[in-house]
């Protein structure tokens, strides 16, 4: 199969973690909204000189990849489940993540990311859901899904 050749439907994009190194990904559970997001964050270098016009030069760099989904625990294939997520920052574990879809030739983002939020919500007559964000440690790096 080809890459995408039009708008690629929100449906088909997911976030995958890993523990074992990449060797097993599991896809966010029940998941119903995903998100990357990079920053840079440049550095002050104003003097006083520059009659107090702020400057700034490049800077560090970072990213996070986000999910919220509803809440399931039965196992299913291929899927983690939110207490597995809440577990991995407990434990403070590295992960290899991913921002990807599953058509071959699509562009995936992948890197190493730590659990640094997790969160259950249940409002009176809906669906309980839970939120989770991934902040990146290392290079955020682009390829094509195989």
């Amino acid at each position: 199969m080809a890459a995408s050749d039009v708008a690629i439907n929100g449906d088909d994009v997911f976030v995958e973690i890993s523990s074992d190194g990449g060797t097993t990904w599991e896809k966010l559970g029940e998941l119903t909204n995903c998100s990357l997001t990079r920053n840079h964050e440049p550095r002050e270098v104003t003097d006083k000189y520059d009659a107090g016009v702020r400057k700034l030069a490049e800077g560090n760099t970072n990213w996070e990849l986000s999910g919220e989904g509803n809440v399931a625990y039965a196992s299913e294939p291929g899927f983690v489940k939110p207490n597995d997520l809440e577990g991995h920052l407990g434990s403070r574990t590295k992960l290899d993540a991913r921002f990807t879809t599953s058509v071959v030739g699509d562009y995936q983002y992948a890197g190493q990311a730590f659990v640094t939020s997790f969160e259950l919500s249940a409002g009176t007559g809906e669906t309980q859901t839970y939120s989770i964000t991934l902040q990146g440690t290392g290079a955020l790096t682009s390829s094509d899904v195989q």
